[in-house]
């Protein structure tokens, strides 16, 4: 990867939309839905390692491990604030030990030059929190079930 200079994305203008499943622990999607009142989002893409370093008798000053990818692994979580009027009858599947596939669009869905990030994953955690004085809040995980996808949303 070569760095080049580039503009800034204001995260403002990020978008998340998920499909859920059609019942409890289903393969079958709906149509894609926004996640309204996003706050905040970040994705974390890793991959296990297998240290395959073996001895060698004419290695002399500091010997470099090797390493070898094992299994891939993904998060992505999203915070946002609660809103009564985007419950919707599908969001009775968006709750932990569902599967949905989850799209992260950094600059928003406006153009089909826009970056889309996707993949499925299963619902690891939802939390809903609210204190007196502030807002209902929420946090969702998603785990990778399946390779991200890069492209540009059409």
């Amino acid at each position: 990867m070569l760095f080049r200079s580039m503009s800034a994305t204001a995260g403002r203008n990020g978008q998340i939309t998920v499909q859920l499943p059609s019942a409890d622990l289903g393969t079958s999607y709906g149509s894609a839905t926004i996640i309204g009142q996003v706050r905040s989002w970040s994705l974390d893409d890793a991959v296990e390692t297998l240290d395959t370093t073996v001895m060698d008798g004419s290695a002399s000053g500091f010997i470099f491990r090797n390493t070898t990818p094992s299994f891939k692994t993904w998060t992505i979580t999203v915070d946002f604030i609660y809103d009564a009027s985007d419950v919707t009858t599908s969001d009775a599947q968006f709750k932990a030990g569902n599967n949905a596939v989850v799209a992260i669009y950094p600059e928003g869905n406006n153009t089909s030059n826009d970056v889309a990030i996707s993949g499925t994953g299963l619902i690891t955690s939802l939390s809903r929190s609210a204190s007196y004085d502030g807002l209902i809040e929420c946090s969702v995980t998603f785990e990778g079930k399946s390779a991200l996808s890069y492209s540009t949303a059409s």
